[in-house]
């Protein structure tokens, strides 16, 4: 149903190619409970555009593109289910490689196995894919990969290098080095589970 120029969704609306948004007001009415689907191929998002929910769940590996910059935000109020499968990443994208695109998510998310880069999560909360099988392809805001990993000093020096940073499991960190202050010496690096390194840097 329509009400003051914007479309109430209560069912699911499937999309089979791009979605574009010209229009300067809201495209869904705010009571609105469905969700749209996106069930095509290569798909691309351009246009501000408040979603009651938004599905795009996939086989094969395939793409989802978002136009960049604040003009073409995306908002999810309900659920964000973005899922890719084993082998078979759904990868986000910019339309313009190295341009940001914005999302804010404010609801639920059942999210797994994406490819993402290039974006700006403008939600309050990071969007967490630790665990999903999901990658990080470079240039992301505001989103988490792995664990994060604080590195530190008992004193008498300094850690160099990036620090916290995300680490994945089975993976590596980018390489921190303990530098200590003159006249003392590096003896060695301890953490949770046991862990324990002599190596310096440690990567």
């Amino acid at each position: 149903s329509q009400s003051g120029g914007a479309l109430r969704l209560d069912g699911v609306l499937r999309v089979q190619g791009d979605w574009t948004n010209a229009a300067s007001g809201p495209v869904f009415n705010s009571s609105s409970s469905g969700s749209v689907d996106l069930t095509g191929v290569g798909q691309r998002i351009f246009g501000a555009t408040i979603f009651p929910s938004l599905t795009k769940v996939v086989t094969n590996a395939d793409s989802l593109s978002f136009a960049p910059g604040s003009t073409n935000g995306t908002t999810v109020s309900g659920v964000l289910r973005l899922r890719g499968a084993s082998g078979q990443r759904l990868s986000l994208r910019s339309t313009v490689p190295g341009s940001q695109w914005l999302l804010t998510s404010n609801g639920a998310r059942d999210i797994a196995y994406l490819d993402v880069q290039d974006s700006d999560n403008a939600s309050a909360q990071a969007i967490n894919l630790t665990g999903t099988g999901s990658l990080n392809s470079g240039n992301n805001t505001n989103w988490r990969f792995g664990y994060l990993v604080t590195f530190g000093s008992s004193g008498d020096g300094i850690v160099s290098g990036v620090n916290p940073q995300d680490a994945y499991v089975g993976g590596s960190t980018t390489a921190v080095t303990a530098v200590p202050d003159v006249g003392y010496t590096f003896s060695g690096w301890s953490g949770s589970g046991g862990f324990s390194s002599s190596a310096n840097p440690l990567v």
